[in-house]
Protein backbone atom coordinates (compact mmCIF):
# COMPACT_ATOMS: atom_id res chain seq x y z
CA UNK A 1 0.00 0.00 0.00
CA UNK A 2 1.44 3.50 -1.01
CA UNK A 3 1.35 6.02 1.95
CA UNK A 4 0.32 9.54 1.06
CA UNK A 5 1.73 12.33 1.99
CA UNK A 6 -1.83 13.98 2.90
CA UNK A 7 -2.76 10.76 4.90
CA UNK A 8 1.00 10.98 6.82
CA UNK A 9 0.08 14.09 7.62
CA UNK A 10 -3.04 13.74 9.53
CA UNK A 11 -1.51 10.96 11.36
CA UNK A 12 0.69 14.20 13.00
CA UNK A 13 -2.17 16.64 13.31
CA UNK A 14 -4.45 13.26 15.20
CA UNK A 15 -1.23 12.52 17.66
CA UNK A 16 -3.08 13.14 20.65
CA UNK A 17 -5.95 11.15 19.25
CA UNK A 18 -3.65 8.57 18.43
CA UNK A 19 -1.97 7.26 22.11
CA UNK A 20 -2.49 4.31 23.93
CA UNK A 21 -4.78 5.05 27.48
CA UNK A 22 -2.23 3.65 29.73
CA UNK A 23 1.41 3.19 30.48
CA UNK A 24 2.04 -0.37 29.33
CA UNK A 25 5.45 -0.88 31.35
CA UNK A 26 3.59 -1.53 34.13
CA UNK A 27 1.73 -4.52 33.17
CA UNK A 28 4.81 -5.98 32.52
CA UNK A 29 6.88 -4.74 35.90
CA UNK A 30 3.81 -4.91 38.58
CA UNK A 31 2.36 -7.87 40.14
CA UNK A 32 -1.18 -6.34 40.49
CA UNK A 33 -3.17 -3.35 38.60
CA UNK A 34 -6.23 -1.54 40.17
CA UNK A 35 -6.19 -4.83 42.80
CA UNK A 36 -6.26 -7.53 39.89
CA UNK A 37 -3.39 -9.79 40.25
CA UNK A 38 -0.91 -9.93 37.28
CA UNK A 39 1.85 -11.98 36.15
CA UNK A 40 3.79 -12.37 33.10
CA UNK A 41 3.95 -15.54 30.88
CA UNK A 42 7.29 -16.04 28.48
CA UNK A 43 5.66 -18.02 24.99
CA UNK A 44 9.28 -17.91 23.14
CA UNK A 45 10.16 -15.94 20.29
CA UNK A 46 8.43 -14.52 17.31
CA UNK A 47 10.45 -14.41 13.57
CA UNK A 48 10.78 -10.92 11.75
CA UNK A 49 12.51 -11.79 8.31
CA UNK A 50 11.63 -8.23 6.51
CA UNK A 51 9.96 -5.38 9.70
CA UNK A 52 6.46 -5.49 8.11
CA UNK A 53 4.74 -6.72 10.77
CA UNK A 54 1.32 -7.83 11.22
CA UNK A 55 -1.62 -8.84 14.33
CA UNK A 56 -4.34 -11.02 12.92
CA UNK A 57 -6.74 -13.54 14.04
CA UNK A 58 -4.43 -16.92 12.58
CA UNK A 59 -8.44 -18.77 11.89
CA UNK A 60 -10.06 -15.85 10.26
CA UNK A 61 -7.93 -12.94 8.64
CA UNK A 62 -4.42 -14.40 8.17
CA UNK A 63 -4.36 -14.77 4.70
CA UNK A 64 -2.43 -13.13 1.29
CA UNK A 65 -4.56 -10.07 1.77
CA UNK A 66 -3.40 -8.98 5.29
CA UNK A 67 -1.78 -5.41 5.09
CA UNK A 68 1.26 -4.74 7.63
CA UNK A 69 1.35 -1.66 9.90
CA UNK A 70 3.11 0.81 7.64
CA UNK A 71 6.15 1.49 10.40
CA UNK A 72 8.48 -1.04 10.03
CA UNK A 73 10.07 -2.82 13.10
CA UNK A 74 13.72 -4.77 13.56
CA UNK A 75 14.37 -7.76 11.96
CA UNK A 76 15.39 -10.73 13.72
CA UNK A 77 14.21 -13.06 16.96
CA UNK A 78 12.17 -11.40 19.59
CA UNK A 79 10.95 -12.40 22.75
CA UNK A 80 7.05 -12.80 23.35
CA UNK A 81 5.26 -12.22 26.60
CA UNK A 82 1.92 -12.55 27.80
CA UNK A 83 0.83 -10.25 30.90
CA UNK A 84 -2.14 -12.10 32.26
CA UNK A 85 -4.44 -11.61 34.75
CA UNK A 86 -4.85 -13.98 36.97
CA UNK A 87 -7.61 -16.14 37.75
CA UNK A 88 -10.19 -15.44 40.79
CA UNK A 89 -12.97 -17.11 41.88
CA UNK A 90 -15.64 -15.74 39.36
CA UNK A 91 -12.77 -16.13 36.42
CA UNK A 92 -10.27 -18.19 34.04
CA UNK A 93 -6.88 -16.37 33.43
CA UNK A 94 -7.46 -13.92 30.92
CA UNK A 95 -4.25 -12.74 28.50
CA UNK A 96 -4.62 -8.87 28.60
CA UNK A 97 -1.97 -7.78 26.89
CA UNK A 98 0.71 -9.23 24.17
CA UNK A 99 4.26 -7.75 24.26
CA UNK A 100 7.01 -8.00 21.47
CA UNK A 101 10.36 -7.17 22.77
CA UNK A 102 12.41 -5.60 20.46
CA UNK A 103 15.13 -4.17 23.09
CA UNK A 104 15.61 -3.63 26.49
CA UNK A 105 15.31 0.09 25.84
CA UNK A 106 11.99 1.14 28.04
CA UNK A 107 8.99 3.09 26.10
CA UNK A 108 8.32 6.70 27.12
CA UNK A 109 5.11 6.68 24.38
CA UNK A 110 2.70 4.15 23.27
CA UNK A 111 1.09 4.76 19.75
CA UNK A 112 -1.05 3.16 18.18
CA UNK A 113 0.22 1.15 14.90
CA UNK A 114 -1.50 2.15 11.21
CA UNK A 115 -1.55 0.53 8.22
CA UNK A 116 -2.19 3.51 5.90
CA UNK A 117 -5.78 3.31 5.34
CA UNK A 118 -7.55 4.57 8.49
CA UNK A 119 -10.59 7.49 8.62
CA UNK A 120 -8.55 9.97 10.81
CA UNK A 121 -11.02 12.57 10.03
CA UNK A 122 -13.18 11.97 12.70
CA UNK A 123 -11.23 10.65 15.43
CA UNK A 124 -11.88 11.49 18.77
CA UNK A 125 -10.64 10.86 22.44
CA UNK A 126 -11.41 7.05 23.43
CA UNK A 127 -11.40 6.26 19.78
CA UNK A 128 -8.75 3.60 18.63
CA UNK A 129 -7.74 1.25 15.52
CA UNK A 130 -7.39 -2.24 15.53
CA UNK A 131 -7.97 -5.64 14.02
CA UNK A 132 -10.60 -7.56 14.42
CA UNK A 133 -10.85 -11.31 16.25
CA UNK A 134 -13.79 -13.56 14.98
CA UNK A 135 -11.87 -17.29 16.30
CA UNK A 136 -10.94 -15.79 19.83
CA UNK A 137 -7.16 -15.81 18.64
CA UNK A 138 -4.36 -13.01 17.84
CA UNK A 139 -1.47 -13.98 16.11
CA UNK A 140 1.79 -11.81 15.62
CA UNK A 141 4.27 -12.31 11.99
CA UNK A 142 5.24 -10.21 9.66
CA UNK A 143 4.55 -10.78 5.72
CA UNK A 144 7.15 -13.13 5.32
CA UNK A 145 5.35 -15.26 7.63
CA UNK A 146 1.91 -14.27 6.30
CA UNK A 147 2.49 -15.82 2.69
CA UNK A 148 4.66 -18.97 4.38
CA UNK A 149 1.80 -19.52 6.57
CA UNK A 150 -0.92 -18.93 3.72
CA UNK A 151 1.02 -21.62 1.82
CA UNK A 152 0.76 -23.90 4.83
CA UNK A 153 -2.91 -23.38 4.95
CA UNK A 154 -4.16 -23.73 1.08
CA UNK A 155 -1.80 -26.69 0.75
CA UNK A 156 -3.37 -28.81 4.14
CA UNK A 157 -6.68 -28.17 3.11
CA UNK A 158 -6.24 -29.28 -0.31
CA UNK A 159 -4.52 -32.24 1.05
CA UNK A 160 -7.48 -32.49 3.77
CA UNK A 161 -10.95 -31.29 1.77
CA UNK A 162 -12.95 -32.85 4.33
CA UNK A 163 -11.25 -31.53 7.06
CA UNK A 164 -11.72 -27.95 9.71
CA UNK A 165 -7.88 -27.04 10.45
CA UNK A 166 -8.67 -26.14 13.55
CA UNK A 167 -10.60 -29.07 14.51
CA UNK A 168 -8.52 -31.21 12.88
CA UNK A 169 -4.72 -29.88 13.14
CA UNK A 170 -4.70 -26.81 15.81
CA UNK A 171 -6.47 -28.11 18.72
CA UNK A 172 -4.23 -31.19 18.97
CA UNK A 173 -1.61 -28.48 18.99
CA UNK A 174 -3.05 -26.28 21.49
CA UNK A 175 -3.57 -29.99 23.58
CA UNK A 176 -0.29 -30.46 23.73
CA UNK A 177 0.78 -26.92 24.77
CA UNK A 178 -1.28 -27.13 27.67
CA UNK A 179 0.13 -30.50 28.52
CA UNK A 180 3.97 -28.91 28.40
CA UNK A 181 3.11 -25.39 29.83
CA UNK A 182 0.29 -25.67 31.84
CA UNK A 183 0.59 -22.65 34.15
CA UNK A 184 -1.95 -19.88 32.93
CA UNK A 185 -3.56 -21.95 30.39
CA UNK A 186 -7.49 -23.90 30.48
CA UNK A 187 -7.22 -27.79 29.14
CA UNK A 188 -7.59 -26.82 25.86
CA UNK A 189 -4.84 -24.25 25.34
CA UNK A 190 -4.10 -21.07 25.00
CA UNK A 191 -1.59 -20.35 22.97
CA UNK A 192 1.16 -22.26 20.76
CA UNK A 193 4.57 -20.97 19.38
CA UNK A 194 3.44 -21.87 15.63
CA UNK A 195 6.78 -23.15 13.54
CA UNK A 196 5.32 -23.14 10.26
CA UNK A 197 6.29 -26.86 8.66
CA UNK A 198 9.25 -26.64 6.09
CA UNK A 199 10.17 -23.27 7.28
CA UNK A 200 11.86 -21.33 10.30
CA UNK A 201 9.86 -19.21 11.14
CA UNK A 202 7.86 -18.67 14.10
CA UNK A 203 4.31 -17.22 14.28
CA UNK A 204 2.48 -17.37 18.30
CA UNK A 205 -0.92 -17.77 18.72
CA UNK A 206 -2.71 -17.04 21.47
CA UNK A 207 -6.16 -16.38 23.47
CA UNK A 208 -7.81 -12.94 22.91
CA UNK A 209 -8.83 -11.97 26.53
CA UNK A 210 -12.50 -12.17 26.57
CA UNK A 211 -12.89 -13.31 23.28
CA UNK A 212 -14.51 -12.04 19.34
CA UNK A 213 -14.10 -8.18 19.24
CA UNK A 214 -11.36 -5.62 17.97
CA UNK A 215 -8.70 -4.94 19.27
CA UNK A 216 -6.18 -2.02 19.47
CA UNK A 217 -2.09 -2.48 18.68
CA UNK A 218 0.50 -0.10 20.15
CA UNK A 219 4.07 0.48 19.35
CA UNK A 220 6.40 1.56 22.25
CA UNK A 221 8.59 4.11 21.46
CA UNK A 222 11.71 5.05 23.39
CA UNK A 223 13.79 8.11 24.32
CA UNK A 224 16.01 8.08 20.93
CA UNK A 225 12.68 7.51 18.88
CA UNK A 226 12.92 4.12 17.97
CA UNK A 227 10.65 0.81 18.40
CA UNK A 228 11.57 -0.92 21.51
CA UNK A 229 8.21 -3.14 21.90
CA UNK A 230 4.90 -3.48 20.21
CA UNK A 231 2.02 -4.21 22.46
CA UNK A 232 -1.56 -5.85 21.83
CA UNK A 233 -4.33 -4.57 24.35
CA UNK A 234 -6.97 -7.36 24.89
CA UNK A 235 -8.24 -6.07 28.51
CA UNK A 236 -7.42 -2.70 29.81
CA UNK A 237 -7.06 -3.81 33.88
CA UNK A 238 -7.61 -0.13 34.70
CA UNK A 239 -10.70 0.95 32.35
CA UNK A 240 -12.28 -2.82 33.38
CA UNK A 241 -12.02 -2.34 37.01
CA UNK A 242 -13.52 1.44 36.76
CA UNK A 243 -16.36 -0.30 34.74
CA UNK A 244 -16.81 -2.85 36.70
CA UNK A 245 -16.94 0.02 39.71
CA UNK A 246 -19.44 2.00 38.56
CA UNK A 247 -22.02 -0.48 37.85
CA UNK A 248 -21.83 -1.03 41.62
Amino acid sequence: MEITKEWLEKVKKSKKFLGAPSNYNKYFEKDEIMGRLITTLDIGTVTITNGKIIMRDPLVYLDRLAEPYFREVPCGEFPVKICVMVETEEDCDRYALVKVEFSKERAIEFENALIGNENLDTLKDGDFFGFDVDAGLGSITDTVGRDAYSDFVERWEEENPEKNIYDDYFSELFSESYKKSPNYQRSGGDWINFKIPETNINIPMFQSGYGDGCYPVYYGIDKNGNVCSLIIEFINIEILVAEEDDEL
